[in-house]
């Protein structure tokens, strides 16, 4: 980045693009919810009639956009795990060998991330209660207790502790709200699940 001051700030790349991806989710949400209302699924595109041309071409450009951006995605956790617990038992080779180990390793990073999402029953509601569990926490709440851990000796403000603090509640309220929420539905979900017949069997009276 040639201006690196100009991801921060109140009109910054970060605080724009975070405002439009936020509004596109928002207004996709909404659009999709007024259309299917309570059946909406975990993914709008499961709504969509299957036979209809335009929503194929939905569906395609989708997991086109999925395939392209899934290297960027991946990019951070594998950088991260080669750097700091591979490419150091890896100091006596030769840089085509840490190569190849590290092409091994995005491949094995995407099998098991496909198996996952193809494995894992009621992925949708899983994905909520990690993003609730989660993102409440490392999103919102952790920042402002580091700030104010960060500028309490010198720079902590009154109206900044107010902002930490009001934060760090919204996080914790957003962590309990969605893990409960998210629970409660995976309980009521799996409570759905049919029993195999040869328990249905043993279970039905003679």
């Amino acid at each position: 980045m040639k201006t690196p001051k100009s991801f921060g700030g109140l009109c910054g790349v970060l605080n724009i693009s975070m405002v439009v991806i936020v509004f596109l989710y928002l207004g996709l949400g909404f659009l999709g919810y007024w259309s299917y209302g309570a059946d909406s699924q975990p993914s709008i595109t499961l709504n969509f009639p299957k036979e209809d041309t335009l929503a194929k071409c939905v569906n395609i450009l989708y997991s086109l956009a999925i395939f392209i951006s899934y290297g960027l995605q991946g990019y951070v956790p594998v950088q991260i795990m080669w750097e700091t617990y591979i490419v150091k038992h890896l100091q006596n080779t030769s840089s085509k060998v840490q190569l190849l180990y590290e092409y091994i390793l995005r491949i094995v990073a995407v099998i098991i991330t496909f198996v996952l999402a193809a494995s894992i029953p009621l992925l949708g509601l899983f994905i909520s209660l990690f993003g609730a569990f989660c993102l409440s926490a490392l999103g919102i709440a952790f920042p402002a207790i580091m700030e104010i851990c960060v500028n309490y000796s010198d720079n902590l403000t009154k109206w900044c502790l107010i902002k930490n603090l009001l934060l760090i509640i919204f996080g914790v309220v957003g962590l309990l709200a969605g893990s409960y929420s998210a629970l409660s539905e995976i309980i009521v979900k799996l409570g759905e699940v049919p029993l195999p017949v040869n328990e249905t069997s043993t279970l039905a009276p003679n």
